[in-house]
């Protein structure tokens, strides 16, 4: 009903993903990225966006499927977090790859969020940061592979949502 899918490959060696592709066969859209490489969609390069402001920033997020108390308090604070430094939007679109590669082709500025997975994840990693953007804990702790955190935006805006007071 909502045709918004991916099918995302990584490769990873000694924690760090190598090579990522994902394809969004709706749309048609190949996103990929080979370390030191670059970072490409259907062939052309992608970079991050330019935004230094989380005030012209659209900023995508997920809520994920637990509906536990605990867990929607947190959501609800995060997102609190984020609308309390004025983002000029926050969406949610269903795909935590696609998100990210959204961020790294400049369509969107910032993605968070808690509970993704690996497979969620891993090859998208590669892509943001060879559009050049950073991929970290929300926290801004290095990113792991298994962590179950991520944040993904370009550099200037990483590091204004560092200030958030995000939880798990």
């Amino acid at each position: 009903r909502f045709p918004f899918c991916w099918v995302a490959i990584g490769f990873a060696r000694h924690g760090r993903v190598q090579i990522g592709v994902v394809y969004n066969p709706i749309l048609d859209e190949l996103f990929h990225a080979v370390r030191k490489g670059g970072a490409f969609l259907n062939g052309s390069s992608i970079r991050v966006s330019q935004v230094t402001q989380l005030s012209d920033a659209a900023v995508v997020t997920e809520f994920g499927s637990s509906r536990d108390t605990p867990k929607i308090e947190s959501m609800l604070e995060n997102l609190r977090a984020v609308l309390n430094q004025n983002a000029q939007a926050v969406r949610a679109l269903g795909s935590a790859a696609l998100n990210m590669c959204y961020v790294a082709a400049g369509r969107l500025d910032v993605y968070y969020e808690y509970g993704p997975y690996i497979w969620d994840v891993a090859a998208a990693c590669c892509i943001v940061e060879e559009a050049g953007g950073l991929v970290l804990h929300p926290t801004g702790a290095s990113f792991g592979l298994t962590d179950r955190a991520v944040l993904a935006a370009n550099p200037a805006l990483a590091r204004e949502l560092l200030l958030a007071n995000y939880t798990l």
